[in-house]
């Protein structure tokens, strides 16, 4: 079956933030794979649930009996919330959209988060736009990206999807569709090369 569509992720694709979580182990002295466990077990009360990221951080800090680092924790959040945009990687996919390609975004986030993108104009950008909270499924969940290839009008294995988190990706052979991991535009491109896309 041919690639008729390409979803990305939001954040470490389209946006050029990396993950806090290095940088809040090192804060708490607590082992990255303790918090990143706590993380993924935790992180669907913000992206489908009502809770905001600060109160999700306070409850794994709670966790780990280092509430007095919350200061410091929502410093890191609001600096790792600030939205620089990866140019090379958007004008790809207005590449990929000439050519023929349907093109969408799902990301794992809170409405209010989902609103500043729109704020960017990426709604604009993509003809299927997709925000966790909003729709009550997040990735890896099989529903997300069944939603996100039933929007694009496309079937599971028609689609390619973007993420720079393996976690967002794990099951995509079971789910049906092509999964790259992102690292960098030049690795994006090469890859997306390799499975024969036009306009990269």
């Amino acid at each position: 079956m041919s690639i008729k569509a390409i979803g990305f992720d939001f954040g470490g694709v389209l946006a050029l933030h990396k993950s806090v979580m290095p940088e809040i182990s090192a804060t708490i002295q607590i082992p990255l794979e303790e918090i990143r466990k706590s993380y993924f077990q935790k992180n669907r009360l913000a992206n489908v649930g009502d809770m905001s990221y600060e109160d999700l951080w306070l409850m794994i800090l709670k966790e780990f009996s280092k509430e007095e680092y919350f200061n410091e924790v929502k410093r890191l959040l609001e600096i790792n919330a600030t939205v620089d945009l990866n140019r090379p990687v958007i004008e790809l996919a207005e590449r990929l959209l000439e050519n023929g390609y349907k093109i969408g975004l799902f990301s794992n986030n809170t409405s209010a988060n989902g609103n500043l993108m729109r704020d960017e104009g990426l709604d604009k950008l993509f003809e299927v736009f997709l925000i966790s909270a909003e729709v009550g499924h997040q990735k890896p969940e099989a529903e997300a990206y069944q939603l996100l290839a039933d929007k694009l009008e496309v079937s599971l294995n028609e689609l390619v999807f973007i993420d720079d988190s393996p976690t967002s990706l794990v099951d995509a052979e079971e789910v049906g569709y092509t999964p790259i991991l992102f690292e960098s535009y030049e690795q994006l491109v090469a890859d997306l090369r390799k499975l024969n896309i036009k306009g990269v």
